[in-house]
């Protein structure tokens, strides 16, 4: 298990965006340094978690089997019921969840301000033609278009609800229209699942996790100020990280704009299947206008290279920069973020808290099945999905903390002891437009090390502060 705790380290810092290349070499030297001696460290870190998270083959064959069942379903062109969407009725919630006309009229309104004549003047027009449409045919209220003026008029109200909720989130002239799109997706599904994801995770509380759950007060009307105070928790207090194997850091390094990138744009091999995976998960997320899928996939668009490559997508430059990347909601008990990678020490970023206004969120990892994952996507204020379909422990750990440990003395007692679990589970951000060094709030170092791999550590790097392993923190 990790041992973490509070440490920092003075004088590194990240390269200024467009700056020059002065404070690279420090942090490139010492990593470089820990790097080497923390190499016996990181070997038993994989040994140790191969156990709990599985071994790469088998990650590998859990995320296979989990895009098999989304399946290859039909494009979804609208919403319908909102019941309906992303639920498990009758709907499939494998669809591909593809931006709608009234999603695309929002993405433009956020990126051209007044590009569009406002609302309140179309609600104006519209009920003029409801009020002559009453008058022509009085009595029929139930008429189709009569109806269907009413549809047309709860549409633009909600519309409305959704573009002032966004409208001062972002700086919406820094993304894509793509991005745009996608977010607007997410904050519709979003909203219209809340309040049944709501009493749905009452309903586990209650139920199906009332061993940790029933000390809190969940059985009365304070189970509302509970869910709130929770869900609030989430929004604001929580840590996106993203984390990177040490091997991979001078890449990271080498760029003075750009910190962190997507696996379509990076140079590291993960080969055709992981991409082709990766491919189907981001059109459930609203880019399958961006990631292109191949005839020889049941798409449109043509690589000739494709069918004999493997590749069932073909995004061209500007699409790869377009498509999101992606980090972990975590707990601010988790400093070290997603502990359980694929080999070795690493290094954590710790993003700013404002680039989650340009974030979705996924339940769990987007591979997942279902509401686990791409299907439960949801913008950043109707996290309730997290709630209900993320992982146990993580959102038990949010009800400890959220309540600073008041009805909870198990996750007190392990915190107190330092045996709180590490392991790969986490909600998931899908990060919407480039991250840059400037996004980057604070960067954590994590290892594990045995007493004689840390005296490996302690002779490399006279920077550790402190006589005991712990993680430390590099200041931005």
């Amino acid at each position: 298990m990790a041992k973490v705790a509070d440490g920092s380290l003075t004088g590194l810092r990240p390269p200024a965006p467009g700056g020059p290349a002065g404070p690279q070499p420090s942090v490139k030297e010492w990593l470089g340094v820990w790097a080497r001696a923390g190499t016996t460290a990181a070997v038993e870190q994989a040994d140790a978690l191969v156990g709990a998270a599985g071994s790469v083959p088998e990650r590998i064959e859990t995320l296979r089997s989990a895009l098999a069942a989304i399946g290859d379903p039909m494009p979804l062109t609208d919403y319908g019921a909102a019941g309906q969407v992303g639920s498990e009725g009758d709907a499939p919630v494998s669809q591909r969840m593809v931006p709608s006309g009234r999603d695309l009229e929002l993405a433009r309104r956020l990126l051209e301000p007044g590009a569009a004549a406002p609302f309140s003047e179309e609600l104006s027009r519209l009920e003029h033609e409801q009020l002559a449409a009453s008058r022509t045919s009085p009595g029929s209220a139930d008429s189709t278009y009569i109806q269907a003026l009413w549809q047309r008029h709860r549409n633009i109200v909600e519309d409305r609800s959704i573009f002032d909720a966004m409208r001062d989130r972002t700086d919406w002239a820094a993304l894509r229209p793509s991005q745009v799109a996608a977010m607007v997706l997410a904050e519709r599904r979003g909203r219209q699942v809340a309040a049944a994801e709501r009493d749905a995770l009452i309903d586990l509380l209650r139920g199906k996790w009332s061993h940790w759950a029933d000390g809190y007060p969940i059985h009365d009307v304070r189970v509302n100020g509970l869910i709130e105070k929770v869900h609030d928790f989430l929004r604001h207090r929580m840590n996106l990280t993203v984390n990177v194997e040490l091997k991979s850091i001078q890449a990271v390094l080498s760029d003075n704009q750009i910190a962190l990138k997507n696996v379509w744009t990076t140079k590291l091999d993960t080969g055709y299947p992981y991409k082709n995976m990766r491919g189907k998960v981001e059109e459930l997320l609203g880019y399958s206008a961006t990631v292109k899928r191949n005839t020889n996939a049941g798409g449109i668009y043509g690589d000739p290279q494709a069918k004999a490559s493997g590749n069932d997508f073909s995004p061209d430059g500007s699409d790869r920069l377009e498509l999101p990347k992606y980090a972990a909601l975590m707990s601010p008990l988790r400093p070290e973020g997603i502990l359980a990678t694929m080999g070795g020490a690493n290094v954590v970023f710790h993003l700013k808290a404002e680039v989650r206004d340009r974030a979705t969120f996924t339940p769990k990892d987007s591979f997942a099945p279902k509401l686990e994952g791409a299907g439960g996507v949801t913008g950043p204020n109707d996290l309730f999905p997290l709630l209900v379909h993320g992982n146990e422990m993580e959102i038990r750990l949010a009800f400890a903390k959220a309540t600073n440990f008041a009805y909870d003395e198990g996750v007190l007692r392990a915190k107190d002891s330092g045996d709180l679990p590490r392991c790969f589970w986490y909600f998931e951000a899908q990060i919407h437009g480039d991250l840059t060094w400037k996004d980057i709030d604070r960067v954590v170092l994590v290892w594990r090390v045995t007493p004689a791999t840390f005296k490996r550590l302690e002779k490399c790097s006279s920077i550790l502060l402190n006589s005991k392993p712990r993680t430390a923190t590099i200041s931005v």
